[in-house]
């Protein structure tokens, strides 16, 4: 059975959602140098011990599950800003800003083309399910589907890991900092997912008119 793109990109979310425990537990209890191994010892120790490790574990259980609780409208909201959808532009702006599309072929067999933002993203979104699988389409697909859920993973750590290192610090200046880690993240995570984004909607479009423009098998000229 074929592995879907969102399962393979599971054990990458782990790895961020990783980091931020780790960034997390050095805003606690202090930085961690790596190069000190007895050092990494004892926070393993400390994460997996059933009473000191519970913000640890708290933390990636509420991330993963809001995450997975957040409607993928809102994902692609929180990423694509102000526009709703990642295709809401596909031929208002993308099929004009992409000389691989060939624009005469989708003119031809689809004019009128959409303008309304909802219509493009519709017309898109059908063949994105037409071409998911394209080798063109497949590597964009699976880094934006990446960087959009960790796009959500910053922005939940930032909402829920902020108050809680306040509260459990009561370090005004550390929790400040942490903050600006957590925002820096997310907006290095959002700018990721919105340029994958913007290539996965100008390699399906690509696909597509080539696909019309290509004479299909078995027939020959006249």
């Amino acid at each position: 059975m074929k592995i879907s793109l969102k399962a393979r990109n599971v054990p990458k979310l782990f790895f961020f959602w990783a980091v931020n425990v780790a960034v997390f537990s050095g805003v606690l209890t202090g930085s961690v140098d790596i190069r000190d191994i007895e050092a990494l010892e004892n926070f393993l120790s400390e994460v997996l011990d059933a009473r000191s490790g519970w913000p640890y574990a708290g933390l990636l259980t509420v991330v993963s599950m809001v995450n997975g609780a957040v409607p993928r409208t809102v994902k692609e909201c929180m990423v694509f800003w102000p526009q709703p959808r990642p295709g809401s532009r596909a031929f208002s702006h993308f099929m004009l800003k992409d000389s691989t599309i060939n624009r005469k072929a989708l003119r031809e067999h689809f004019s009128p083309l959409p303008s309304q933002a909802d219509e493009q993203n519709a017309v898109w979104a059908g063949w994105l399910n037409e071409f998911h699988d394209d080798p063109r389409v497949r590597p964009a697909y699976g880094l934006y589907l990446l960087a959009r859920d960790w796009t959500t993973v910053s922005a939940v750590t930032f909402v829920v890991a902020s108050p809680i290192a306040l509260w459990l610090t009561n370090d005004a200046e550390r929790t400040l900092w942490y903050a600006v880690f957590l925002l820096g993240q997310f907006a290095l995570a959002r700018r990721v997912a919105r340029v994958q984004g913007e290539q996965l909607v100008m390699s399906v479009m690509s696909c597509k008119a080539s696909s019309l423009s290509t004479p299909s098998r078995g027939k020959t000229s006249k």
